[in-house]
């Protein structure tokens, strides 16, 4: 979340720098990078750091809770018996069976 943010104001900054100004400096600032993205980071808008810090003071506030889900809980636990079992599991022939081998 936080990453895609980070690439949401990087291209809102350039976009934004690109408005404001003018096309000759513009032409003067071009270097040849084949298609690929530049290196630069973009420049500072005076005008966007409210709203910069509004959208990281909004992702900060995100709180994530567990969602109980009891598939999950035995699939977890399924493999929690797997990695301890000193038995080896193999499987049957043509089938989606699984045998334990002591």
């Amino acid at each position: 979340l936080i990453n895609k943010s980070e690439d949401f104001m990087r291209r809102l900054r350039w976009r934004a720098h690109f408005y404001s100004t003018d096309e000759n400096q513009l032409e003067e600032d071009t270097k040849e990078t084949f298609g690929f993205r530049t290196s630069r980071s973009p420049p500072v808008i005076k005008e966007l750091l409210p709203f910069e810090t509004d959208m990281y003071n909004l992702i900060s506030s995100i709180k994530f809770r567990h969602q109980a889900n009891t598939f999950l809980d035995n699939l977890d636990e399924d493999v929690r018996k797997i990695k301890s079992s000193v038995s080896a599991i193999v499987p049957a022939d043509k089938t989606n069976n699984f045998y334990k081998i002591p």
